[in-house]
């Protein structure tokens, strides 16, 4: 017979949302038509952040508002703006000339918003020492661990000892740079938007441990993007219209960069910064014939 391990699950999950948001919406020129907003808000929960190893409280219970932190999705300030125009066309002729000017439409969506929050984490392995220079043996170990003489390896991560490899560790500032140049890759360690310094292995403990790091005290880059239309609708008969659109994303080809590199276990110079980005400039060209 096959066994099985059982799992046990709390439902005791939170999660808030709280916006101020402010839009307008009208037409201009006749023939445009804006809407604009602006959204000011703060969601935070405990559900979608934990670290994947964790200490019980007391053995016999896990206080998960420890956690309570910034979701993922974060954005605290977004700016919106959408608008399009009819362009006028020959309306006193006929036939082609009329059909060859008007149908003419251009349209925008601008979107800026700041980044999301992060937390850093190790996801090396558990590596010990033993700081009185003895070998730890399975014979010794308990003897070697009431002396206090073990303690965390400089290089191991897995500080709840639970075979995830993914925990967070001490903080000791949550200070941020947040100019586009530190956020970039330059090869140098430590020239992020945040550094190693900042971070510290939690003290060893029998059993596991987690760092004291509140999480999502930290800013992804944020994220500016303009997109543009241009379409034309073109009446062949009263019953066959064509449609021809030039669709551009990215219009002004901004770069716009990835998340950073949050593993504290790393020790090159990616830690704190990002070395990809988000797609440039990209231009597609459709039609479409209804009848």
């Amino acid at each position: 017979m096959n066994q099985r391990p059982l799992g046990y699950e709390y439902n005791g999950a939170r999660q808030n949302y709280y916006a101020f948001i402010a839009a307008v919406k009208g037409r201009f020129a006749k023939r445009g038509f804006l809407t604009a907003s602006y959204t000011r808000s703060s969601s935070k929960d405990n559900s979608a952040n934990y670290p994947e190893g964790y200490v019980a409280t007391g053995g016999t219970s896990y206080n998960i508002d420890q956690w309570y932190s910034p979701s993922t999705w974060d954005v605290p300030n977004r700016v919106s703006l959408g608008w399009s125009y009819d362009i006028p066309g020959v309306v006193s002729r006929g036939g082609f000339l009329r059909r060859l000017t008007n149908g003419f439409n251009l349209g925008s969506t601008t979107v800026l918003q700041s980044g999301t929050p992060f937390f850093v984490s190790n996801s090396n392995p558990l590596a010990l020492v033993d700081t009185a220079g003895v070998t730890v043996t399975s014979a010794n170990y308990q003897s070697e661990l009431a002396a206090g003489n073990i303690a965390f390896a400089p290089n191991s991560g897995n500080y709840a000892a639970d075979g995830e490899n993914f925990n967070i560790p001490d903080a000791t500032s949550y200070h941020q740079k947040h100019d586009r140049k530190s956020y970039e890759y330059t090869g140098v360690v430590d020239s992020g938007v945040i550094t190693h310094s900042q971070f510290a292995q939690p003290a060893f403990k029998a059993g596991g441990v987690e760092g004291n790091e509140k999480l999502g005290e930290f800013r992804n880059p944020g994220y500016a993007d303009t997109d543009l239309s241009v379409k034309k609708d073109t009446d062949i008969t009263e019953r066959i219209h064509f449609e021809l659109r030039l669709d551009t994303f990215n219009l002004f080809n901004r770069v716009n960069l990835n998340g950073v590199n949050t593993n504290f276990g790393d020790t090159s110079a990616g830690f704190g910064t990002t070395s990809s980005n988000m797609p440039p400039r990209n231009m597609q060209v459709a039609a479409k014939i209804t009848f």
